[in-house]
């Protein structure tokens, strides 16, 4: 089953190809520029190396800030999908100086302006800048006083503000399980418990306090979903609690969840891959130190953590 939330997430890539070409910028060059382009003014020569240029900005700022698709994310639920964030690239190299033209010159850079799309408005999010080598992104401050690198806007106050707004899941973007197998984008979304499916709640709402549902989408092809499901936790979780792991070695990677943690033991839930039906199975493995637990009713335990918390005994 494919959902309206994840077709915005990861037709967001598309749609700003699209609405790329119709905004306005605050240089009178790069509007005139957009305007003649959308008019047929420009040579041929002129429109593609413009289009390649657009291509190659929008492929290095997603894959160096898949930030955004969180950020795409929020937008959707926040306005239960009356608007969307769209972005526009501009070919025209800019002048990029640190607190002003008297300061720091850092060279020549594409813009890429982020927002938040509604029928009758825009909100700015983010404006970014990338090298005419496609080597190094900037982002600026909304005054354009001030560029930091990316390690150092992350570091920065309007980072996480952003972050501890937007912080309702998290997007894994260019998973490779396979050598024999596309990569693929994972997104988990935090979701309210009225929206997990029953089945879900039966077996796991006696001991988990949050529910996630995740997404899965070929890399290569962003709008294409191949796969959900749902799991509970008993806390919050971050990336550094789902990872992949070949729990059953069979050359694919598996899906590990670390659902809940305590002084003793930890609980760690497996969502194995099914290369027969290639995607991954809805009912977990687990691995816990007590023997009689069961997350689903006809599921086993694949293990148990001794109380150091260290060593797995693996039992299937």
């Amino acid at each position: 089953m494919k959902t309206p939330c994840i077709k915005s997430i990861f037709l967001c890539l598309a749609a700003v190809l699209v609405l790329s070409a119709c905004g306005s910028y605050q240089s009178a060059n790069n509007t005139t520029q957009l305007i003649e382009e959308r008019e047929g003014f420009l040579p041929q020569s002129v429109l593609d190396e413009n289009s390649r240029i657009r291509s190659k900005s929008w492929d290095f700022l997603y894959d160096s800030v898949p930030e955004l698709y969180d950020w795409a994310d929020y937008i959707d639920r926040k306005s239960a999908g009356k608007a969307h964030m769209t972005s526009m690239a501009f070919t025209e190299l800019r002048d990029i100086y640190n607190y002003g033209e008297e300061a720091e010159y850092l060279g020549k850079y594409y813009s890429i302006y982020v927002g938040e799309q509604w029928e009758d408005h825009r909100v700015n999010w983010a404006w970014f800048h990338v090298n005419k080598s496609f080597t190094e992104i900037l982002w600026e401050n909304l005054a354009g006083i001030y560029f930091l690198t990316l390690d150092e806007w992350r570091e920065s106050p309007q980072y996480l503000a952003i972050s501890s707004m937007v912080d309702d899941g998290f997007t894994m973007n260019k998973v490779t399980i396979s050598d024999l197998l596309p990569a693929f984008i994972f997104r988990i979304n935090r979701v309210d418990e009225q929206k997990v499916p029953d089945e879900v709640l039966e077996a796991e709402g006696d001991y988990s306090d949050q529910f996630y549902q995740v997404f899965i989408a070929y890399y290569e092809q962003p709008s294409v979903v191949t796969d959900e499901f749902y799991f509970g936790t008993q806390e919050k979780i971050s990336k550094s609690r789902f990872s992949f792991v070949d729990i059953d070695s069979d050359g694919i990677k598996d899906i590990e969840i670390v659902a809940g943690m305590g002084n003793a033991n930890s609980l760690l839930k497996y969502y194995r891959w099914d290369n027969i039906q290639k995607r991954y199975n809805e009912k977990p493995f687990f691995v816990m130190n007590a023997a009689d637990y069961q997350i689903f009713p006809d599921t086993k335990q694949i293990g148990c953590i001794t109380f150091s918390g260290v060593d797995k005994t693996q039992t299937a």
